[in-house]
């Protein structure tokens, strides 16, 4: 197009208006489908990372149970001297525990406390005072006891208001033994003779029991 003056102005043909909106779309799909496919990157990398650390954690959780069950045999090999080729392990008791059927038992060799005291010192290791349940516990208990040079233990039994009771809870029903009155007291202590009432503050050794361990 010419002015009055001759001078011509460049005007762009649709042409070429046409070629710059196609190139300006290509640039655009060009970005989205960049954008896309890093999306998709990122996506399967992620969802790569997660299953390569979940196999990672399942396979030290077989590590780690095989090694467990393999430090077990070893220590049932060791310890379970007595045990039959039919038994699944043994029972174990910790240094200084007497193991009799699916318990263990200790008798106390430190200063004498009183019946609360005793019972206290029994939980922090994992037990309670002796709870008798059958003649053959008691068997064991009083042939057990003959081998110690300290006559008197406390024992679980305890008055409970009108009733004695063990320390599980259950009721004293004097099947097994009776109880001998010496002295006044709402606390039971053991001896060779027998059971005897006691005062629950006076001081004496004790004997405490818990499950053995099963490896």
């Amino acid at each position: 197009m010419e002015t009055p003056n001759k001078l011509r102005i460049w005007t762009p043909s649709w042409k070429s208006v046409i070629i710059t909106v196609l190139l300006g779309v290509n640039i655009t799909l060009i970005r989205i489908i960049a954008a896309l496919v890093y999306h998709h990157i990122e996506n399967h990398r992620n969802e790569l990372y997660q299953e390569i650390h979940l196999n990672k954690t399942d396979s030290f959780s077989v590590y780690q149970h095989t090694d467990i069950e393999k430090y077990r045999n070893e220590l049932s090999k060791e310890l379970c001297l007595n045990k039959s080729d039919n038994s699944p392990g043994c029972l174990l008791c910790p240094f200084e525990w007497r193991l009799h059927g699916d318990h263990c038992y200790y008798y106390s060799d430190v200063p004498d406390r009183t019946w609360s005291q005793s019972r206290d010192y029994c939980k922090m290791m994992g037990a309670d005072l002796l709870v008798i349940k059958d003649q053959e516990q008691q068997g064991f208990i009083q042939r057990t006891l003959k081998q110690k040079l300290t006559d008197v233990y406390w024992i679980g039994l305890h008055r409970d208001g009108d009733v004695w009771r063990w320390v599980d809870g259950e009721h004293y029903s004097g099947s097994l033994f009776q109880i001998k009155k010496q002295v006044s007291g709402d606390c039971v202590s053991l001896t060779k003779s027998g059971y005897f009432l006691s005062s629950c503050s006076s001081k004496t050794r004790w004997t405490c029991q818990k499950k053995a361990v099963r490896i």
